[in-house]
């Protein structure tokens, strides 16, 4: 930055009172050098965390920011986060599939036997793993043999449990029940062969920082049938889609929703259809990067390209 003067600075909000000491130390410094700053907020949680801060923590904070040329949110309803600069433009850059999986997606066949329902991200029991295990295994002994779980992710802590406590609740929730199954974190073969295999698509999260889960495009872009929780922005996210929005935590209403899926497999068929449209007008991987490219093109003086 001192040596040679970028023609912009590009920072990722952080939310955490050590991580702003990194965002206002840099903000400081191109500030002194006259460098615009252009921040991109990846969650939507920045208005409370700068709630939390207090007076003296908050100013300092605020006088950063005040200093940012302009912000990316990923969604409309996300804009309001940073209501409290005035002076800061505000754009939003949808967040995107990879081109690679977008593009060698199959379209499904109908749906002869079993639904096949994917639950694909990191084991936090925010992310409403353990309400979608409970609401399969209820299904499943009314009506056996007609659905199908694959559970895919990396085990982390959340909810007080370690990363090895939800490892444990996991199994011992899935064992003995052999249409359920822990397929360990998949890579990116194996990642597609699950968005393929897939009809329904279920992320029913109620973590603190969800924002707009790759997964839940990547499922668009597969042509399944999406349910989502009313938590943060995952509601606003699945409109106008082929989908269902449940209440958080609550086992019997995803029970319900998949029961309406197999009562009803037009649905699933409409999913394939809809959903991989609308990826791919509004969650492609070319508009994200000519987004947040003009951008930084707008405050950049000179844009290398």
């Amino acid at each position: 930055m001192l040596r040679h003067r970028p023609d912009c600075v590009y920072i990722s909000t952080s939310r955490s009172r050590l991580g702003a000491i990194k965002d206002i130390s840099v903000i400081a410094l191109a500030r002194l050098r006259g460098v615009p700053i252009v921040n991109h907020l990846h969650g939507i949680t920045f208005a409370a965390f700068r709630e939390s801060l207090g007076w003296l923590y908050g100013s300092i904070v605020d006088w950063a920011y005040g200093h940012i040329a302009a912000s990316i949110v990923l969604h409309e309803n996300l804009i309001g986060q940073y209501a409290r600069y005035a002076h800061m433009k505000v754009a939003v850059v949808n967040n995107f599939v990879d081109a690679d999986i977008a593009s060698s997606l199959k379209s499904k066949s109908p749906v002869a036997g079993p639904i096949n329902i994917l639950f694909m991200s990191n084991m936090i029991p925010e992310k409403g793993i353990f309400e979608l295990i409970d609401a399969v295994k209820n299904l499943l002994a009314q009506r056996p043999g007609e659905l199908r779980l694959k559970i895919a992710g990396r085990f982390l802590a959340g909810a007080g449990l370690s990363s090895k406590d939800v490892e444990v609740k996991l199994h011992r929730g899935i064992a003995g029940s052999p249409d359920i199954e822990y397929c360990g974190f998949a890579d990116p073969r194996a990642r597609q062969a699950l968005l393929e295999w897939a009809h329904v698509l279920a992320l029913p999260s109620y973590m603190k920082e969800e924002a707009i889960p790759l997964v839940v495009l990547e499922g668009m872009a597969a042509g399944c049938y999406l349910i989502v929780s009313d938590f943060g922005v995952l509601p606003n996210l699945v409109k106008d889609l082929s989908a269902a929005v449940v209440p958080a935590k609550d086992i019997f209403a995803l029970q319900g929703s998949l029961a309406a899926v197999l009562a009803n497999r037009k649905l699933l068929s409409e999913a394939n259809t809809l959903n991989p449209r609308i990826a791919r007008e509004k969650y492609s991987e070319a508009q994200y990067v000519s987004g947040v490219d003009g951008i930084i093109g707008e405050f950049c003086k000179v844009v290398s390209r």
